[in-house]
This record gives structure tokens, sequence and C-alpha cells, in this order.
């Protein structure tokens, strides 16, 4: 046998190259449902970390007013507070929002490509429609591309949020009189003073 009857033996028949792509078409959609199981994984994870950090240090500094006395302007450190972990859950929400829409446009392209295959094995004749899902994936890899640049600082300022949070209640902790009632009573209260 010589080295051109290898090559030419080596390359793959059209019956083979049917075979190859129903089975690459098998993977490519078992894949795509792995996309969308993670799609789902990945929303639910997203969110529930974000608003764990921020609405659960919100919930603390509730419970911690109801037991500290509140100290006349030093009352401004816990509106901060307050405040930067209620917008830190607002973060959480257009950052969760944010992965979910990039993970739909990368699983979209996918999804196309897969269905521009499928096209070829089971309507080779239609091109059109072929070049159709081709250019819709390119598309939806674009919008992914495009969504998932402003998916870290969405992110960021969530986590940052949280730490001023952090930042101004433990600051107003670190002042507030150590030797201060830890309930409130009728003559400290919970009032501005």
């Amino acid at each position: 046998m010589d080295a051109r009857s290898i090559t030419d033996s080596s390359k793959p028949t059209g019956h083979q190259q049917d075979d190859f792509l129903r089975e690459k078409y098998a993977h490519d959609r078992a894949h795509e449902l792995e996309l969308n199981r993670f799609t789902h994984a990945f929303e639910l994870e997203q969110i529930r970390l974000l608003f764990l950090l921020n609405g659960g240090a919100f919930t603390v500094l509730v419970a911690l007013v109801e037991w500290r006395p509140i100290v006349g302007s030093l009352a401004l450190l816990l509106m901060a507070a307050a405040l930067a972990w209620l917008l830190g859950l607002l973060a959480a929400v257009v950052a969760g929002r944010r992965a979910l829409d990039v993970q739909r446009a990368f699983t979209q392209a996918y999804h196309n490509r897969r269905r521009s295959v499928e096209t070829g094995l089971l309507a080779p004749d239609e091109i059109d429609r072929k070049a159709h899902y081709e250019a819709r994936a390119d598309a939806f890899v674009e919008a992914g591309i495009t969504l998932s640049q402003g998916l870290k600082p969405r992110v960021y300022a969530c986590v940052g949020l949280f730490m001023v949070g952090g930042l101004a209640a433990a600051l107003y902790l670190m002042v507030v009189v150590p030797g201060a009632s830890v309930a409130p009573t009728p003559s400290t209260g919970n009032s501005l003073n």
C-alpha cells in the first residue's frame, strides 16, 4: 500500500460524513440542554448570593437598631448603611438579570448553530435557511459579547455597596458608647436625639 492510497481512503465518504454530522448534531443537542440547565442554576445562585449579602446585612442592621440606641447625628451612618445595602439589593437584581441575558444570548447562538447543522442534514438543498441560522447565531454571539461587557461592573457595584454599608455600620458601632444600654428603654428608645 502506498501513501496515496492511505490518504485517499482516509477521506470520509458521503455516508461517513452524514454519520459524523448526525453524531455531532446529537452531541450539540445534549450540550445545548446542559447550557439551558446551567442558565437556570446560574440565575438562581447569582441572585441568591447577591441578595443574601445585601439583604442579610440590611436585616442585621434593622435587628441591631432594635437592641442599640441610635445616637443623634450618628444615625446618618446607619441610614448610609441601610441605603447602601438597599442599593446593593437593586444592583443584585440588575447584575443577575444581565448575567441571565448573557447566558441566554450564547445559548441562542448555540441553538441556531445546531439548527444550521440540522437543516444541512435534513434539507441540504435549503441553503438560504441554513445561512439564516448561521447569521442568527453570529448575531447572538455579538449580543452576548456586548452584554457581558457590562456584567462585571454591576457585580462589583453590588459587592462594593455591601462593603460601604458594612463600613458605615462598623463606624457607627465603634463610635457608640460601649457602655450604652443593650436593650431599648423608654428614656433612650430608638428616636433620633
